[in-house]
């Protein structure tokens, strides 16, 4: 975690893989829209106000839901891959107007907002019981910048093991 500005970002969180990952779980997508949230709403609950700087994490987290949505079949929609007009397949076929009619476009919505409104509670739950260890890493990052590994593991209290957001939960 940095908030040394990279490029357009003014800090980053990154999360390197333990191993290669072909394949993602619904839960790992579900921990990673989480994480994307985290900033936009540590910021919410500290000072009480948002600003712009969580454009490309909202980004990320509107992309992950829709994907699990539309085309991963992991959502009260079912097992089915809904595409929609513009979009192409996995083959690189174009498909001219959209597969479904308004009203399961809606019920797309619904679902992509539900997944993210489940996600922020969840995350906001998180922060206001852990609030203690957000305020260190906090003053963590103003005095080095920067933390990595292990230092963040303990200001997090997450002891000698990494947690695998795909087999564990957050909390």
């Amino acid at each position: 975690v940095t908030i040394v500005p990279r490029g357009m970002a003014l800090g980053v969180t990154m999360m390197l893989p333990e191993r290669d990952l072909y394949l993602k779980t619904r839960k790992r997508l579900l921990a990673e829209i989480c994480v994307s949230l985290g900033g936009r709403l540590a910021e919410e609950l500290v000072f009480g106000e948002i600003t712009t700087g969580a454009e490309s994490d909202l980004n990320r987290v509107s992309d992950i839901a829709k994907a699990m949505v539309k085309q991963y079949g992991m959502s009260g929609l079912g097992e089915r891959v809904y595409v929609g007009e513009g979009q192409t397949d996995f083959f690189g076929r174009n498909f001219g107007g959209a597969e479904y009619s308004e009203d399961t476009a809606r019920k797309i919505d619904e679902e992509i907002l539900k997944i993210i409104a489940e996600q922020k509670k969840r995350v906001q739950e998180l922060l206001s019981e852990r609030r203690v260890q957000l305020d260190a890493l906090a003053n963590a990052l103003l005095e080095h910048e920067m933390v990595e590994g292990e230092e963040l593991k303990t200001i997090l209290g997450l002891g000698p093991q990494w947690i695998d957001i795909e087999t564990k939960d957050l909390d």
